[in-house]
């Protein structure tokens, strides 16, 4: 098997999404501009880390039940009322 499978595999089992999407493109990009391997390994994990900060913000905020940001262009005005006041706006 060869060693990109293995990465993946393994990626897979310790469950680490990104580095398993991004390890090949982060090695090429090592290799070019010469970095050490503490580089390339802090690069991958603050990859892994950032993207797992990301989708603990969306869960958190999905389980508080605040409202979702809405914009103006997503706003349907209701009765009419709210017509008259937005064609007076525009």
């Amino acid at each position: 098997m060869a060693i990109n499978e293995q990465i993946e595999l393994l990626c897979k089992e310790l469950q680490l999404p990104m580095l398993n999407e991004h390890h090949h493109e982060l090695s090429n990009r090592a290799a070019k501009e010469g970095w050490k391997y503490s580089e390339y390994l802090y690069e991958n994990l603050k990859l892994e880390a950032d993207n797992r900060a990301s989708r603990s913000r969306v869960t958190l905020t999905k389980m508080a039940g605040f409202p979702t940001i809405k914009t103006l262009e997503q706003f349907v005005p209701q009765g009419q009322a709210s017509r008259i006041l937005i064609l007076q706006l525009g």
